[in-house]
């Protein structure tokens, strides 16, 4: 298919960077601006970084504008609609939420499955996702965020694995199929 040739292509400009993802609608509970702004703060202090963004949605248009106003549309890829979502969490270093409204986000639990370190603000059910197994920060506060991304490219690659394997450690323990159905099973024994 052109398109997944197209992305190889813009995926390979990418090598030699350290690379964060998003992944998500591109509407405002998501607060890409948020990010935008963070990365362009982050990519000023180390130029050999990446930004893939995947997901389509109303405000593409308008956020592709910022990064040209921020001086950074050569180092973001809006990668549209994409289905293989694992293999972009394996090309990415760190996984990035700049969201200021969420539920459960549930791409947070497959980013800590895959080994990602993650970084999102502190939204909905983020906190209780991720523990202590990655970096929490405030809503709309770009500079925190940047900060944290900045944070996540200073880890070794020992403690990066060691954060990576917690990360998948917790996510099967508490959020894994099996473990949801024993919750429900002793919810529903306890009502008998």
């Amino acid at each position: 298919c052109i398109r997944d040739r197209n992305i190889q292509l813009s995926l390979s400009s990418i090598k030699n960077n350290y690379v964060f993802l998003a992944v998500g609608r591109l509407t405002d509970p998501k607060d890409y601006p948020n990010l935008l702004k963070a990365f362009s703060i982050v990519n000023k202090q180390k130029p050999n970084t990446f930004l893939l963004i995947a997901g389509i949605g109303e405000l593409e248009q308008e956020l592709k504008q910022y990064t040209v106003q921020l001086g950074i549309s050569e180092k973001v890829s809006f990668l549209g609609l994409r289905r293989n979502i694992n293999q972009l969490m394996n090309i990415a270093d760190t996984y990035v939420m700049s969201s200021h409204f969420e539920g459960l986000p549930l791409v947070i639990g497959e980013a800590m499955a895959t080994e990602n370190v993650v970084v999102a603000t502190d939204c909905g059910g983020t906190r209780e996702v991720i523990g202590d197994n990655g970096f929490l920060v405030p809503i709309r506060n770009s500079e925190a965020l940047a900060n944290a991304m900045l944070q996540s490219m200073e880890l070794t690659e020992e403690e990066r694995s060691i954060l990576g394997k917690k990360s998948r450690e917790h996510i099967f323990k508490y959020y894994s199929l099996d473990a949801v159905v024993n919750k429900w099973l002793a919810l529903y024994q306890k009502k008998k």
